[in-house]
């Protein structure tokens, strides 16, 4: 499994969710893409949830699906949990390892908010409608000559809406070893060129011009790595923020804010200490 069809396979199962939520162990996290699921822990796209109260019991072959019971540590003596066979093959008891019931799970509520944290949104992603609610209200994006509300629908076919646009989710949203990314460049021009304007006529989006605007990204990530360790050289007890505002006010950091600055600095920081 690639971190596009990670995303994918996500987006289809909350689109089906009657809760709105999908939860996932150990074991189906070991199918994803190294370095993801920790990545995306980081960034809060998933949390840790309650742990599981049932599970497939491996005493037999059957595999029958049991409820596992919790005897807390007392005395000295650490938590223990197990499942109570109730079959007449009568296996008794089988030992469940506490690490099998540890779950996470991943909504649409966390998935918006960390795309307003991706993009700089200040404000708390709003649910749009009643009911089961597929769609939110991520807030404000700010263009060079305009400003538009961005809308997340989250249905069989996840997209964004801002200025009469929809793009897919696929299309501007990728899971990293650094976290989640969003295309910021591709979204401001959508609003500098809402739909309906002569400046809009016309435009076809690329694969060719993305693939250009995420190699641009890396290389500004890149650029602002060298900025960062040359400003510490000269100031050694400069904080990581002290930095990021510092890289902010240059035109290198034009149009970013020191806090966005300072988070993908720490993400790259990261990903070279893991290599």
């Amino acid at each position: 499994m690639n971190p596009g069809n990670l995303l994918d396979t996500l987006l289809s199962g909350l689109a089906t969710s009657k809760s709105g939520e999908l939860v996932f162990r150990k074991s189906q996290v070991l199918e994803w893409p190294k370095g993801i699921f920790d990545a995306l822990l980081k960034d809060r796209v998933i949390k840790p949830a309650k742990p599981a109260n049932s599970l497939d019991c491996d005493g037999c072959e059957m595999n029958c699906f049991m409820p596992v019971h919790v005897i807390p540590g007392e005395e000295g003596r650490p938590t223990r949990a197990f499942i109570s066979c109730d079959k007449p093959i009568n296996i008794g008891r089988v030992r469940v390892p506490l690490e099998k019931l540890t779950q996470w799970k991943f909504s649409g509520q966390l998935f918006a908010s960390a795309i307003g944290r991706a993009l700089g949104i200040s404000s708390v992603p709003k649910l749009i409608g009643e009911g089961q609610v597929r769609q939110w209200n991520l807030g404000m994006i700010r263009g060079g000559t305009n400003r538009g509300d961005l809308n997340l629908h989250l249905d069989q076919n996840p997209y964004f809406e801002i200025l009469g646009h929809q793009k897919p989710v696929r299309e501007l949203v990728t899971f990293t070893e650094s976290g989640l990314q969003v295309d910021r460049e591709e979204l401001v021009w959508l609003v500098d060129h809402p739909v309906g304007s002569s400046e809009a006529r016309g435009y076809k989006p690329s694969k060719a011009k993305r693939e250009s605007r995420k190699v641009d990204t890396l290389r500004k990530y890149a650029e602002w790595r060298k900025l960062a360790k040359a400003y510490q050289a000269k100031h050694p007890s400069a904080s990581g923020r002290e930095t990021a505002q510092y890289i902010s006010r240059l035109p290198q950091g034009k149009g970013k804010s020191s806090d966005t600055i300072r988070r993908h600095l720490k993400k790259l920081v990261e990903i070279f200490s893991r290599h």
